[in-house]
């Protein structure tokens, strides 16, 4: 099925229900940015930031699920993500 979804899914990106849902994952991520990030981060960064979180969990995700791994490879996976971008973005 995997394949079938990847095949289909430039059809998705061009209706008008996926656009308004990238946009609300980016804007609840921008917010949780602003909330956890020094007040004096530009806008211009908070922006660059958050498209950069969502492009590596997107990717990463693409990258991941086909490999089929059990629950806890998974977890690892998620874990360094998550590592990485903190460390790369000064969160705790």
């Amino acid at each position: 099925m995997g394949v079938a979804l990847k095949d289909t899914e430039v059809f998705f990106e061009e209706e008008a229900e996926h656009s308004a849902i990238k946009q609300i994952i980016f804007d609840r991520f921008l917010n949780f940015l602003k909330a956890n990030l020094s007040p004096e981060t530009s806008i211009d960064r908070l922006n660059f930031c958050t498209q950069m979180l969502v492009t590596v969990i997107e990717q990463v995700g693409r990258a991941v699920a086909p490999l089929k791994l059990p629950r806890d490879g998974v977890d690892q996976w998620a874990q360094a993500c998550a590592d990485m971008i903190a460390d790369y973005l000064g969160l705790p």
